[in-house]
């Protein structure tokens, strides 16, 4: 019988702004948007949970196109590989929650106190 770990360690690559992992690299959209970290997207919607997660991806073809956009505003931006720990919180594959998604996103709610930095390495 599988068990949560197995249900919600997720494999992941997330972009790395800083170009040095750091916790603060695992931050939501919600607290990047009201820290002025970054602008308001235009879909930005406080009743969804996705907006409260930080945002990964199990494909890293995907990332990489991500990872292009973000080098015009941050020119040392990396690519980092590790995995959803579960001790760091719950996360969801957000096809899971809204089908109409295409892509590999995976949604990632990271406990305040958490360290999710300790999970990941940088591959690109």
């Amino acid at each position: 019988m599988p068990t949560i770990d197995d249900i919600r360690s997720i494999e992941v690559y997330r972009v790395i702004k800083s170009g040095t992992i750091h916790r603060n690299d695992f931050l939501s959209t919600y607290e990047e948007v009201i820290l002025n970290l970054i602008p308001k997207p235009k879909n930005y919607d406080e009743r969804d949970p996705g907006t409260y997660s930080t945002s990964c991806y199990m494909d890293s073809k995907e990332i990489e196109y991500f990872l292009k956009l973000i080098m015009k505003h941050h020119p040392p931006a990396v690519i980092a590989q590790g995995k959803t720990e579960v001790k760091c919180g719950p996360s969801q594959i957000t096809k899971e929650r809204n089908p109409a998604k295409k892509d590999t996103h995976v949604d990632w709610w990271i406990f305040e106190a958490a360290t999710p930095e300790l999970y990941f390495r940088k591959v690109v």
